[in-house]
């Protein structure tokens, strides 16, 4: 029987990996099922009720979330293929905020670039590293996505305040405000913004390398986001963001495992 749901999964063209492991999981399942009911698994007799004592028997056993959670995809596809629907809930996963820049990741990627600026031996060099350089300011003063850079317009800018108009995700146009250092940055931008996203996430790849910091466009959307976090309603985040659903929003402002390992710090 075993052999047979196999097959079933390489003809769903699933990856190979997936095929072993939910098969690894079905034969760990049957093994549970006789020793539980004293009889053997087939393709008659799995219920809802034997998955949820498998998936509290493993939650006793300390099974993560995610784990358990794989495994009862295992035993649904299975119990699909069987002719069953399996009415069964995983487990809730917390979840953390996408990984951002902590403040001293923040000033050794700003450091960085500007130490790529002062090293340029060429008007070209420089020119590239300056353009770097507020590529990096724009994007954690801004928020936006990399695909973004190409979809400004309508900007306006004065010596207090500034704003532009971005045609975001979904092509839904938001209003963003621009503060002094996204002003700065994008003054010295100036025709740069017409860029390839992969040119533009090599180079801050690039930059963080050398600065010994993980880091991407999207890393850097994040800390935006991170950095606004109780100071600033969610839903100006939200609309700040291009956000259409603030749950979204709030995942991106949820503590991350930095804020629950600076967390533990303040006991010592």
């Amino acid at each position: 029987m075993l052999s047979d749901f196999t097959a079933h999964l390489v003809g769903q063209d699933l990856a190979g990996r997936t095929v072993t492991a939910y098969t690894d999981h079905v034969r760990l399942f049957a093994t549970w099922f006789e020793l539980t009911n004293g009889q053997p698994l087939d393709k008659t007799n799995i219920t809802a009720v034997d998955a949820r004592e498998y998936r509290q028997h493993l939650a006793q056993r300390g099974a993560a979330p995610a784990t358990i959670n794989t495994k009862l995809a295992a035993l649904k596809a299975f119990a699909a293929w069987c002719g069953i629907t399996l009415q069964v809930t995983g487990i809730e996963q917390q979840q953390l905020a996408p990984r951002w820049l902590k403040p001293q990741e923040q000033s050794a990627l700003l450091r960085e670039a500007e130490r790529a600026i002062n090293a340029a031996t060429s008007e070209h060099g420089k020119a590239l590293a300056t353009r770097n350089q507020a590529l990096i300011v724009f994007l954690l003063n801004t928020g936006l996505r990399v695909s973004e850079l190409r979809a400004i317009s309508d900007v306006s800018m004065g010596p207090r305040s500034g704003s532009m108009k971005v045609n975001g995700k979904g092509g839904k146009f938001r209003h963003v405000a621009l503060n002094k250092e996204a002003r700065a940055a994008l003054q010295a931008l100036g025709q740069c913004l017409d860029l390839q996203p992969t040119s533009v996430q090599r180079a801050i790849g690039e930059l963080g390398r050398r600065a010994g910091v993980e880091v991407t466009p999207h890393i850097l959307r994040h800390t935006f986001a991170h950095n606004l976090s109780g100071h600033v309603p969610l839903d100006r985040i939200a609309a700040l963001l291009g956000h259409s659903d603030i749950q979204t929003t709030r995942r991106y402002t949820t503590p991350g495992q930095q804020d629950l390992q600076a967390a533990v710090e303040t006991l010592e």
